[in-house]
């Protein structure tokens, strides 16, 4: 299998007509400003994210109602993996990698639940005949409560 990599988190923005660009521009401007502010990079950036409150230096966020299927954003956090291990999809092995909390995973193998790293998720990539990523599901990504 061809080794495919794959981001933590997936920013959709570019792809958008230049009208939803601009709707996004307040929350992608303030998601980049709370990453500065915290010296995050892309891959270390898994946070799930809710609307903070202006106190004890905390970050002011726009409140936003969003609709149905609106990020507000066009910015995706993963939250889980599906994975084939095998040299065909008709044999082999599936398991199911999904998001607790920031930066922790569980590894859920039948009856088996373990907990794995992050980086163990970025793993998943392909390349040989381990664990290949099959199945990819992103969710909102919204500035974190401190």
């Amino acid at each position: 299998m061809k080794d495919v990599k794959f981001p933590m988190r997936l920013d959709l923005s570019e792809l958008c007509a230049s009208s939803l660009k601009e709707k996004f521009k307040p929350m992608v401007a303030q998601i980049r400003d709370f990453e500065n502010k915290l010296s995050l990079t892309n891959n270390e950036s898994s946070i799930k994210i809710l609307t903070k409150r202006q106190d004890n230096g905390v970050i002011s966020l726009p409140e936003q109602k969003l609709g149905p299927g609106d990020s507000g954003s066009g910015i995706y956090q993963l939250i889980a993996v599906l994975t084939h291990e095998g040299r065909t999809t008709s044999s082999g092995h599936y398991v199911a990698w999904v998001r607790f909390e920031p930066k922790k995973w569980a590894k859920m193998d039948d009856a088996t639940v373990s907990l794995v790293e992050e980086n163990d998720i970025l793993k998943l990539s392909g390349g040989g005949e381990s664990h290949c990523a099959y199945l990819l599901i992103y969710q909102t990504f919204k500035v974190p409560k401190i």
